[in-house]
């Protein structure tokens, strides 16, 4: 005995169901048998989250049947949605019992009584006019729904069902150019459509209007933006279109201007000539630009020279400008690559509520798109139109600091660390390719981690009594990465015990930082005196003890003491560098009233030429 059906699929009643119509699906049954057999039939159905189908929704034309041998029965399964007032998915299995030898067959069926909905009729026009072949994101913003609708006849037109609710709509019309251009293209975007009837949108293309930036000079787009975000109650949702330029590129916003605490848009991007970029970004509120047409005047554009430092010959690299408005929405583009070391003019315009950050890519040679050094600035600043700036990237001495990024911290018996090692000397974050590094923590002496990677550790578990803590980590990096800080030596100790409360606490971390003035490839003239400013951050900024510090000029094979000269307050260390050295490294440890300590070793901290 077998059944000719595994499951049955009842379809779906479309909402309202007031006037559905019963629907019926036949279940057969086969006897290879040389004796009838008769079947005692029964059903188990469940609703929407497992409550059971109301009476009377499923309902089986017969509770036995007689299956012949050799041959075949059926009995028909009917689904009545206009019965009950839940919708959703209903299923159930009709069971099939033979009266005699138990054998039992089992046949799933199951309906779909839709939730109310509606029909969703979307139109595509492109800028000549005709019905143009492209798509839309639908995206529920009460109605648990994404769907990407394509026009795939090519039409111009799309249908969908979709739940009563409110969507945002983003479509891109595309407006052909002939077999081999690309096409034009029109973003398009109806942030906020209520769906309660039958609805039809159209996005035609003619109604959205060209973007077209120019910046003084002959600068050329490399990197061009067009962002938008909505946030309304638990709903968000951000897009952004990059491109090479804005060339065949238009904007257009479908329906009703929203609260400026809802929407937000802009527009930017980066245009360059040699070193030099120029950065901007303009910010609309409560709709999408519909077109936005700017010619950059120089007036509007603060400077900022970007001192970019590299320690090795033949170094490419980019720039990456960042901003962050007042509407809380962040974006960044990319510079093509040119020469290090140098200093880049990065020009950026001054809107209010607009502020700026760069970071730079010092690449991997031969490597597309891939770094050896990454630097970024710690936080975004406002500029001013008409004044000029500067900073520096990527020049040392790259050694640990001690921030609110770069510390350690104690809950309960939960100990975090995370400190990065190569912070340049302008205290900007540094990620750096390495050839190996190994990072340690021990308590008391015992070691508890012991591992490769960076210093960057949770530990749970840790003693509740007072007990001594040592964190230490050991880098190298290659030559053909950096001609400085080429091994790096760092550790701390401090005492710690179990932290009460509900928060964090700041474990006793110092550092010292070697600040010279260095040029773009991290050197200094040799066979001169120099100052070396240092800065002590952490609790022995104002509780030191000690500091001593060691120099060398062999690349850390002899090493002198080197006195720590105090002026107003000011450590420095004063310098005779020898004529024929390459290299200053140093040593120090540094040692606060509490017993807390660092030291730290930086091989080749800056060059001498």
């Amino acid at each position: 005995m077998a059944g000719e059906q595994s499951s049955v699929n009842l379809g779906t009643q479309l909402w309202p169901h007031a006037d559905d119509k019963p629907v019926t699906r036949r279940i057969s049954y086969r006897n290879d048998g040389t004796e009838p057999v008769t079947l005692a039939l029964s059903t188990e159905t469940t609703g929407p989250k497992g409550k059971p189908a109301p009476a009377g929704f499923f309902t089986v034309g017969a509770d036995r049947i007689t299956v012949p041998a050799g041959g075949t029965a059926g009995v028909d399964v009917t689904a009545d949605t206009r019965i009950g007032s839940r919708d959703g998915v209903f299923a159930g299995v009709l069971v099939a019992r033979a009266t005699e030898g138990g054998q039992r067959v089992r046949t799933s069926f199951a309906v779909h009584r839709e939730a109310e909905a509606y029909d969703l009729t979307l139109k595509y026009v492109d800028t000549e006019g005709r019905p143009s072949q492209s798509g839309t994101l639908l995206l529920g913003q009460n109605v648990d729904l994404q769907q990407d609708l394509y026009d795939t006849d090519g039409d111009g037109v799309v249908k969908a069902r979709v739940p009563k609710g409110t969507y945002l709509l983003e479509t891109l019309v595309r407006t052909p150019k002939g077999a081999a251009a690309d096409p034009d293209l029109a973003l398009m975007t109806q942030p906020k459509l209520t769906v309660a009837k039958k609805t039809t949108v159209t996005f035609d293309a003619r109604k959205a209007k060209p973007v077209d930036i120019t910046v003084p000079g002959s600068a050329k787009s490399v990197q061009t933006l067009v962002r938008y975000s909505l946030e309304t109650g638990s709903f968000f949702h951000n897009s952004d279109w990059q491109m090479a330029s804005f060339k065949g590129f238009r904007t257009g916003h479908v329906g009703a201007t929203l609260p400026a605490k809802e929407f937000s848009s802009q527009v930017g991007g980066t245009w360059q000539k040699g070193s030099t970029t120029y950065n901007v970004v303009y910010e609309r509120d409560g709709s999408l630009y519909t077109g936005f047409t700017r010619k950059v005047a120089a007036s509007e554009l603060a400077l900022v020279k970007l001192g970019i430092g590299a320690s090795v010959k033949n170094a490419k690299g980019v720039v990456v400008p960042t901003w962050e408005t007042s509407s809380g929405a962040a974006n960044g583009t990319f510079s093509e690559p040119f020469a290090l070391p140098t200093t880049a003019k990065a020009y950026v315009n001054a809107p209010k509520g607009v502020k700026w950050g760069f970071s730079t890519m010092q690449l991997r040679p031969g490597a597309s798109g891939d770094f050896d050094v990454y630097v970024s600035e710690p936080a975004v600043r406002a500029y001013r139109a008409g004044k000029t700036y500067t900073r520096t990237h990527n020049v040392g001495v790259f050694s640990p600091q001690i921030d609110e990024y770069n510390t350690a911290q104690r809950w309960g018996n939960e100990l975090s660390v995370c400190i990065g090692e190569f912070p340049d000397g302008s205290g900007n974050y540094v990620e750096s390719a390495t050839t190996g590094q190994r990072s340690a923590v021990t308590v008391d002496g015992k070691k508890i981690v012991d591992e490769a990677g960076p210093l960057c550790q949770d530990l749970s578990g840790v003693p509740s009594r007072s007990a001594e803590y040592r964190v230490s980590t050991d880098v190298t990096r290659s030559t053909k990465v950096a001609g400085v800080s080429t091994r790096l030596v760092a550790a701390w100790t401090f005492t710690s015990k179990k932290v009460t409360g509900d928060s964090y606490r700041t474990l006793p971390l110092s550092s010292v930082r070697f600040t010279p003035k260095l040029d773009l490839a991290s050197s200094a003239p040799a066979g001169r005196r120099f100052t070396v400013p240092l800065t002590l951050q952490g609790p022995a900024a104002k509780n030191v003890k000690s500091l001593a510090v060691q120099v060398s000029y062999d690349g850390g094979k002899k090493w002198t003491k080197a006195p720590v000269t105090t002026k107003k307050g000011e450590r420095s260390l004063v310098l005779n560098h020898p004529k024929k050295a390459k290299s200053v490294s140093f040593k120090a440890k540094l040692t606060d009233k509490s017993g807390n300590t660092y030291e730290v070793t930086v091989v080749k901290a800056y060059l001498l030429r």
